[in-house]
C-alpha cells in the first residue's frame, strides 16, 4: 500500500500550481486532481470498485469546487490548489470509510444516512434526501465538516467530532486516516 501513496504524492506538486484565468490551465489542474483522487480511490478499495471510484471522484470534484478549500485549510491560504487537492483527498477517503461509497447506506440505527453517513436530524433533512445521490450526501458531509472546522478549530479536531461528536476525539484513528489519505 505504501508504494501507491508515493504515486499519489507524485502529483501533488503539479496540483499546487497557481490558478490563472486560462481555461486550459484550469482543465489541466482538474485532470491532475482527477488522476490523484482516482489513484487514491483505487488504493482504498484495493481496485475492487473501479466504476464506483470513478463516479465518486467526479462527484467529489463537483461538490468540493463549490466551496473555498482555504476555509478548511487556512494554513494554505497562499496555495489554494493544494488546499483543494487535500480537501478532495479527504472527501474521497472519508466517504469510503463511512460507507464504502454507497450513497444509499443507512447506519447508526437509521440515524446516519448517505455516502458520508450524515445524521439527518442535524441538517433538517430526511434520509431519503441524503441518500438520493452521491452529490447530496457529499454536499451534506462537506457542510458538516465546514461547521465542525469552525467549531473545533482545525480539520483533525473536526474529524474527531465528525465520528464521535466531540472535538479532538479519537486522535490515533484520525491520524491514521489522515496519513492514509495523504494528509489532513
Amino acid at each position: 500500500m505504501k508504494n501507491h501513496f508515493i504515486h499519489i504524492r507524485f502529483f501533488a506538486p503539479y496540483l499546487a500550481t497557481r490558478r490563472t484565468q486560462n481555461s486550459s490551465v484550469k482543465r489541466k489542474e482538474t485532470r491532475m486532481l482527477q488522476s490523484t483522487l482516482l489513484a487514491l480511490a483505487l488504493v482504498l478499495s484495493n481496485g475492487e470498485l473501479p466504476k464506483r471510484a470513478a463516479l465518486v471522484v467526479d462527484d467529489v470534484i463537483s461538490v468540493e469546487s463549490t466551496v473555498d478549500p482555504v476555509e478548511f485549510y487556512p494554513e494554505l491560504a497562499k496555495e489554494p490548489e493544494l488546499a483543494r487537492e487535500k480537501l478532495g483527498r479527504l472527501l474521497v477517503s472519508w466517504s469510503f470509510w463511512e460507507s464504502t461509497w454507497n450513497h444509499k447506506a443507512i447506519g447508526d440505527g437509521g440515524r446516519s444516512c448517505g455516502i458520508m453517513q450524515v445524521m439527518a436530524r442535524t441538517h433538517n433533512r430526511t434520509c431519503s434526501e441524503l441518500t438520493a445521490s452521491r452529490k447530496a450526501g457529499l454536499t451534506a458531509g462537506l457542510q458538516e465538516m465546514k461547521y465542525l472546522v469552525g467549531k473545533c478549530g482545525n480539520i483533525k479536531s473536526a474529524m474527531g467530532a465528525y465520528i464521535s461528536g466531540k472535538c479532538g476525539a479519537l486522535p490515533k484513528l484520525i491520524e491514521k486516516r489522515c496519513k492514509i489519505s495523504g494528509g489532513c
